[in-house]
């Protein structure tokens, strides 16, 4: 396992770079702002995507921290963190993300990142945690740490274990897979002997979930997540 960055680091109080990976333009603008306006001698760069990020730490070798998102564009934050290893870039790498499924937590964890941040945390959980990875500690909230430790050696197959993460049960995996068979509501009613309005439940539960606002955007989503 390559450990990124556990001896070397000035002390977050002295002048500092920041690097954040984030798609979310403003969430990443805004980030920058809070952190600087709390640590006035860092500097927070930010990139869109992996290449971006790539681009920018090799032009700054004096980035001091990392800060990546799971869900990006074409590589995504669990294969950045890879390919930081492969560059033996000695820097510390949290993740921080709306994704809170803990299997690829304790993966980006084991490939050497050093700690995981939800994104629904307020500015001054986000700061305290990236200050306890920058005085050399792994961060973990609490009741994420607890999940890690339950989690048997094994890993489940992907949809059960994206299902998992995602807190979608077995009867809405099966709505969503009679919906990616183009039945409709009253045809699933009837496969799965429930009524028409539990399926219309159901169907609302996966399209909070996945974002998004009809059965075609739910099934494109559910295959791009690997839930089907």
């Amino acid at each position: 396992m390559h450990r990124f960055g556990q001896s070397g680091l000035r002390a977050y109080t002295d002048a500092m770079k920041i690097l954040h990976v984030d798609d979310h333009e403003i969430f990443a603008q805004g980030l920058a702002m809070a952190l600087e306006a709390h640590l006035p001698e860092a500097h927070v760069l930010y990139g869109l995507d992996a290449a971006q990020a790539l681009h920018l730490l090799e032009a700054n070798v004096d980035i001091d921290l990392a800060i990546v998102d799971l869900n990006m564009p074409g590589i995504d934050g669990r294969a950045l963190i890879d390919a930081l290893g492969e560059r033996d870039m000695a820097l510390p790498v949290v993740v921080m993300s709306a994704v809170e499924d803990p299997w690829l937590i304790r993966d980006c964890l084991r490939a050497g990142a050093m700690g995981f941040v939800p994104k629904v945390f307020g500015k001054d959980e986000i700061i305290a945690a990236l200050e306890r990875v920058l005085a050399g500690e792994v961060y973990l909230p609490h009741r994420l740490a607890e999940r890690l430790q339950q989690l048997p050696d094994e890993e489940p197959p992907e949809a059960q274990r994206v299902a998992k993460g995602l807190g979608l049960g077995k009867r809405q995996l099966d709505v969503l897979a009679l919906m990616r068979q183009g039945y409709g509501n009253r045809e699933i009613a009837d496969i799965l002997c429930i009524s028409e309005h539990t399926v219309k439940s159901h169907a609302r539960v996966l399209f909070q979930t996945l974002g998004v606002n009809n059965r075609l955007e739910c099934v494109r989503e559910a295959e791009r997540t690997g839930l089907i």
